[in-house]
């Protein structure tokens, strides 16, 4: 079945791809073409059923609320598996929630509970209610997320079951865009949008599938294009169809995706960007072998000259283009950093692979046609020294290139001279792996160190940022902010000693009206102080600590002066701004501090509450980072414990940057002044990275390049009836590390993940202790602080402990609804509700769980949330105390990471070593058998066979032992068979001699007696009978000379003295011959008009040809007139030559013995006419058979090799 299926795929291997990608264009063009209202029927349908659904749930719910405990209830609909949301009001006030997705309030409001559709904080929503008395039942279900920032983790979605639309959802009905309720009226419409996300990746594969139906069509082409003219018609063609894609845009419709993206990469016009650089490669796959052909079959010294003069600039030239690819493009290419690859990483690497295979063809090519005009050795170090010297001096020069480079092109250079002048141009395995290992290497070095050159300037750049923390743009749009400040209404309330704003709701109130847009970049606290309260502490920071912070750490700006720079990082702020307010002769003293948010907070969601716009540094989470002022450390981020005094470092410069590696790091240190620097430092990569990762491209490079040599000679596949036994032994090797190394990985994997979630649970459990604690001890809450009339206060003492614990931490009313929290913004955006999570609080109110820990999530980030009852002194309940655990888990996954790295590492490194040792040792355990193979196919019956000389004592000793006993068992064996054929022989011999010779001697024995009988001297006819007697002995003496020269020339048939024969010419000649008796026709037909040389001894084969044609017409002489034909064929490789004759054709049993010697089916000669054709025949390594025979005549067929060109 295997055999079958190869040999198809070799026949029709070509059009079935051709098809399948055409079909794919097609499915996927229908697919980007797909109709919006087709679409919205979907939707709608589905809009509908969700309804319909809800409807029912709110009939169960009214009937369950009645019927069952609340206990019972909340386990009920708290564990609903649908795409439901379930909230139980009683009069305005919540009582039951099954979701703390749904941003809402505790109380009832405009806002929710209503029927109908419904945006809320975090995204649209559809809702039933049913009102039974002073309850109110409600269903919900989402239909789409929007979130109020978008990052990574949190992206808008559709909500399941609903299909992704590209649209807004509009509370505006419009035409053909609404979607109706199950009576008909509008809800709410979706607006048609183009989404580049959900056919970003359908575009990218129809432009994949372009360019290989374009390479298909190109290659099929190209494969029949043998003459010069039209090979370079067709490069041309090639090139002006590239050109005129690139001039007319005619990928215009990808010009949006990442693909062709100038961001991503761009050169210059003609490659300005990826997806017209895999143009251009693509171009290059089909130019490049017909150039190859073409450059092949030119023999000329300038050409030779030409591309030995080229070498050098291929040298050049070749590593520059990569280099400009790397420096002008934001593409991944740090090889030992796996995880962080992308798709278009592994593009540009498949790229630089193919390329550096097509620089190797043309090293072959330019070596190849330098070999043929035979240079001595002295010449050819000459000429090398010389081309390598100039790339060195250009090198020095003009490129600059780093020096692996230069080191890889040259190893190139000499593995190919060594190919062509060495090897005779053969391939074997051994060089196959050097090339990949070389292409291998080459890319994994070179690649590294221009990733980190260019790592080291993107360092540079951000050391240079990091270093001055001023934002001139931020001081510019202060004053703007400082005005809306001034006049923002909400500030009123600082002048109201009855409704003093707390201290979150100043910083919400500031953040949503003031400082928003540009100033997300920064993390913006506000304090206010009245006349009576400079002593007052708020949030932790008196009056006197923010004036004096100003005094001694602050710079006041040139633009604004209300706003001053902190010049030292004290306490991590870049800028703080004093405002004294007056109104009604009341006077208040506000402050606001700045602190960035470039580098990433260590506690909880930083990242979360970030949008994508904002221009933060998230490339800065890969560096430990340090600033000192004065020499001494102010800022320490990373996993590296840098000193607290930059003199450790020892660097006495008073500026500029400087490089030092130190403990594993590469540190690198930017300073502005000699006592103020920045320092961002980063792990040296290890050389073992370099040789696994040469490891990975190894064995990727490998298969590839194993799949095009199997497609390239997929024609000449012959499928054994089994496998070897060293492919066996390599599987089986190969098969037992894959194997293992994956069974390590996943246990290891599950291992490290169960450690880590037994540690998480641990941690948070040591966290929760230690704030219970703190509560026990200093007795911190009862009843009234859990009010909201110490909000203010609650919230304070969370953040506090949210510093001292790093996490977040919130604290929850008895009822579930949130009491106070660390970081507010996460309610007040709406990403989650201010109520407790229905799973935590079943646990805890209803299972009396003393603790619960389960993991959670906002948008795509899941993180682990503890919950633990908190009891007053009486142990009385107030409430749940929860912590939240997610720095850790994003540092534990970074661990997990590098441990799957280190995995993969091992894994291939281990993969490659596996793969060669499979190889020696199945060469080591099948060398014996190999070379029983070879003898047993040498062993020739008759002659000497030499036995094998393996001294090894096990099986395969053993085995060779009774070969070699077995061969000298045949060799006596032949030695008497040929003893017995010999003696035989003879006797046949002298047999077949005995009859010819007896033949003749009868009848001359009876001439004789009868001349004795009648002799008589004196008869006058006398001498007539003596003439007659004599006449008819020389007869016989001629018969016996005929027959004894018959068995001379059989016995001693001459070496032929081969020549080139036209056979054409020769056969003319035979019938020529024997045409002249006008009872012989002899036909010749030519089925060729081509001129057919073959190498052979002439007279041999006019020896053949007189034999066959004399038997055919001896043959046909039985019948009035002999007709005998003479037809020729010929293929590239042989000429056949049939003989044809009129007669009755050859008996079936006498068709296997006809070309044996003494075998003859007429009345007269030596059955020796055949035979020695056959041997003429067999002497020129061709062959003779009869083809077909009947009673109306025989064909014989004679076959002999062409001369080679």
């Amino acid at each position: 079945m295997f055999k079958r299926v190869i040999q198809f795929l070799a026949r029709r291997g070509y059009v079935l791809i051709l098809s399948a990608c055409c079909l794919l264009l097609i499915g996927l063009f229908f697919k980007v073409k797909e109709d919006q209202p087709r679409n919205l029927k979907k939707f709608q349908t589905v809009f509908l059923s969700q309804i319909q659904l809800a409807n029912k749930q709110l009939n169960d719910l009214s009937s369950d609320w009645k019927s069952l405990n609340k206990s019972d209830f909340s386990r009920k609909y708290t564990n609903l598996d649908n795409t439901l949301f379930v909230h139980v009001y009683q009069s305005d006030s919540l009582i039951y929630w099954n979701t703390n997705k749904c941003p809402i309030n505790r109380f009832a409001d405009l806002h929710f509970p209503v029927n109908g559709a419904v945006q809320l904080q975090n995204g649209w929503y559809y809702s039933v209610l049913r009102k039974v008395n002073k309850m109110t039942y409600v269903v919900t279900f989402g239909i789409k997320r929007v979130f109020p920032i978008q990052n990574d983790q949190l992206k808008n979605y559709f909500f399941h079951p609903f299909p992704a639309i590209s649209g807004t959802i509009s509370l505006v009905s419009t035409e053909n865009e609404s979607i109706y309720d199950e009576n008909g009226d509008s809800v709410f419409s979706i607006t048609n949008e183009d989404s580049l996300e959900d056919n970003q990746s359908i575009l990218g594969v129809i432009f994949l599938d372009l360019l290989i139906i374009f390479f298909l069509i190109g290659y099929k082409i190209a494969s029949g294009v043998r003459k010069s003219k039209f090979q370079l018609l067709f490069i041309l063609a090639v090139v002006f169809v590239r050109v005129a894609a690139l001039k007319l845009d005619w990928f215009y419709w990808m010009e949006d995706t990442d693909l062709f993206d100038p961001g991503l990469m761009a050169l210059n016009s003609w490659i300005p960007n990826l997806g017209e650089m895999l143009v251009w490669f693509f171009c290059l796959l089909l130019i490049f072998p017909v150039l190859l052909k073409f450059l092949s079959e030119k023999s000329s010294s300038f050409l030779t000259v030409v591309l030995l003069t080229m070498i050098p600039v291929w040298i050049m030239i070749y590593p520059q283009l990569i280099k400009l690819i790397i420096v002008n493009s934001t593409i991944p290419i740090h090889l030992s950093e796996v995880l962080k690859l992308n798709v278009f990483s592994i593009v540009f690497i498949l790229v630089i692979a193919i390329s550096s295979l097509f620089l190797i063809q043309l090293f072959l090519l330019t070596f190849h046609k330098w070999k043929i005009q035979a240079p001595s050795k002295l010449k050819q170090i000459g000429i090398l020294t010389i081309l390598l010297s100039a790339v060195i001096i250009a090198n020095e020069w003009i490129f600059r290139l780093h020096g692996f480079w230069i080191i890889w092109m040259f190893l190139f250079v000499f593995t190919t001279f060594f190919i062509v002048f060495y090897r005779e141009s053969k391939w074997n395995f051994t060089l196959y792996l050097l090339a990949i290992f070389l292409i291998s290497f080459g890319i994994t070095m070179n690649l590294e160190m221009e990733a980190k050159k260019k790592e080291r300037e993107e360092r540079l750049l951000f050391a240079n940022q990091l270093a001055d923390d001023r934002d001139i743009n931020a001081e510019v749009d202060f004053t703007k902010a400082k005005a809306k400040l001034i006049a923002e209404p909400f500030l009123k309330r600082l002048f109201d000693h009855t409704t003093k704003p707390s201290f979150s709701e100043l910083k919400e109130a500031m953040e949503y009206q003031v400082f928003n847009g540009y100033w997300d970049r920064f993390d913006v606290d506000c304090y206010y102080y009245l006349q009576d309260s400079s002593g007052l502490r708020l949030n932790g920071m008196y009056m006197r600590q923010l004036k004096e912070l100003i005094e001694r750490h602050g710079v006041r700006s040139e633009i604004d002066t209300s706003l001053y720079y902190v010049k030292d990082y004290t306490s991590q702020f870049n800028y703080v701004f004093y405002l004294p307010i007056e109104r009604n002769g009341v006077k208040v003293d506000f402050f606001g501090t700045m602190k960035s948010k470039r580098i990433p907070e260590k506690i909880g969601f930083p990242r979360l509450l970030i949008s994508k716009q904002t221009a933060v540094f998230e490339s800065l989470e890969r560096y430990s980072i340090a600033k000192y002022f004065n020499n001494q450390l102010v800022l320490n981020y990373g996993s590296y414990s840098y000193p607290t005094s930059l003199r450790i470092f020892g660097d006495d410069k008073s500026s500029g940057d400087h490089w030092y590696i130190k403990n594993g790091f590469e540190h690198l240190i930017f300073k502005k002044s000699k006592t103020d620097a920045i320092i961002l430092s980063k792990p040296v990569t290890s050389w073992l990275s370099y040789l696994t990762t040469t490891s990975i491209l190894l064995v990727s490079f490998g298969s590839i390049w194993a799949l095009i040599l199997f497609v390239r000679r997929m024609n000449q596949i012959r499928v054994a009836n089994g496998v070897s036994m060293i492919t066996k032994i390599q599987l089986v090797l190969i098969s037992l590390i894959v194997v293992s190394l994956a069974g390590f990985s996943i246990a290891s994997s599950t291992m490290l993940t169960g450690q880590y979630r037994s540690y998480s649970k641990d941690l948070i459990r040591e966290k929760v202790k230690s704030v219970m604690n703190d509560i026990n001890l200093r007795q911190r809450f009862t009843s009234e602080k859990f009010s909201e009339k110490n909000q203010e206060g609650l919230d304070y003492q969370l953040r506090r402990w949210s510093k001292v614990f790093l996490a977040d931490i919130n604290l929850y009313q008895s009822d579930g609804v949130l009491a106070g929290a660390s970081r507010t913004k996460i309610y007040k955006l709406g990403l989650l509700s201010e109520q407790m999570n229905p799973a935590a609080l079943l646990e805890l109110q209803f299972n009396k769980k003393s603790e619960f820990i389960h993991e959670e999530n906002i948008g795509s980030l899941v993180y682990l949330s503890g919950y633990v009852p908190v009891f007053d002194h009486e142990n009385e309940l107030l409430g749940y105390l929860n912590i939240l655990h997610f720095d850790q888990r994003n540092a534990f996954e970074d661990q997990l990471k590098q441990f799957f790295v280190a995995i993969l590492n091992v894994f291939m490194l281990l993969l490659v070593l596996s793969i060669l040792t499979a190889l020696l040792v199945s060469s080591w355990l099948t060398g014996p058998l190999m070379l029983l193979r070879k003898s047993f196919s040498e062993i020739e019956f008759g002659k000497s066979n030499a036995p094998i000389n393996y001294k090894a004592q096990d099986e395969i000793g053993s085995l060779v032992a009774q070969y070699n006993h077995k061969l000298n068992e045949l060799a006596d064996a032949a030695a008497r068979l040929a003893q017995s054929e010999r003696e035989s022989a003879w006797r046949e011999m002298a047999k077949q001699v005995a009859h010819e010779i007896k033949n003749p001697l009868t009848p001359m024995k009876l001439s004789v007696q009868h001349l004795q009988r009648v002799f008589d001297p004196n008869d006058p006819k006398a001498a007539e009978r003596i003439e007659r007697v004599t006449n008819s002995l020389i007869e016989q003496i001629d018969a016996l000379t005929s027959i004894a020269n018959e068995f001379s020339n059989f016995a001693k048939l001459p070496q032929p003295i081969m020549t080139e024969v036209d056979i054409l010419e020769l056969l003319n000649a035979v019938a020529a011959l024997f045409d002249g008796d006008g009872k012989i026709h002899v036909q010749v037909q030519l089925n060729t008009t081509e001129q057919l040389i073959i190498p052979a001894d002439k007279e041999m084969i006019l020896r053949v040809l007189n034999n066959l044609v004399s038997n055919g017409i001896q043959a046909a002489s039985i019948t009035s007139e002999s007709h005998i034909g003479l037809s020729i064929d010929a293929n590239e490789d042989f000429v056949f030559i049939r003989v044809r004759d009129n007669g009755t054709g050859i008996a079936e049993d006498q068709i296997q013995t006809i070309f044996e010697p003494y075998f003859t089916t007429k009345s007269t000669g030596t059955g020796l006419g055949l035979a020695m054709v056959k041997q003429i025949v067999e002497t020129h390594h061709g062959s003779i058979e009869i083809e077909n025979t009947s009673p109306e005549g025989t064909t014989v067929l004679v076959t002999l090799p062409r001369m080679e060109d």
